[in-house]
């Protein structure tokens, strides 16, 4: 990883993305992040909601017995939610909507 990424979130909690859309389309919302239970997260752009709650499942794993490296078993979801993007600058929030304990690298958005 060797990146910055938000983690040990808590319900309420929310972030700020400034995007560029090169091209109004379909994209297909991918998440790279861990998640210590199963958890919640809803995305709006420029206030708007994009696709209602999202479930993140979790990433715990009993085997492991060490309780910090449960926030580091990292899982990549590509296809999380289907949105419609309109070309543009645009303000894309993550909210951290149920159980929280979850830690986000990074967002991606693939065309259909």
């Amino acid at each position: 990883m060797g990146k910055l990424y938000v983690g040990w979130t808590v319900p309420g909690e929310w972030i700020n993305y400034t995007i560029k859309v090169n091209e109004t389309a379909s994209y297909q919302v991918g998440i790279m992040y861990t998640a210590n239970g199963d958890g919640t997260i809803s995305l709006d752009m420029d206030g708007k909601d994009m696709a209602g709650p999202l479930k993140i499942p979790s990433t715990h794993d009993d085997r492991d017995t060490i309780k910090w490296r449960q926030w580091h078993h990292w899982n990549k979801l590509s296809s999380l939610a289907e949105v419609k993007l309109k070309k543009g600058a645009h303000v894309l929030t993550l909210h951290v909507v149920g159980n929280g304990n979850m830690n986000f690298d990074y967002l991606e958005f693939k065309k259909d």
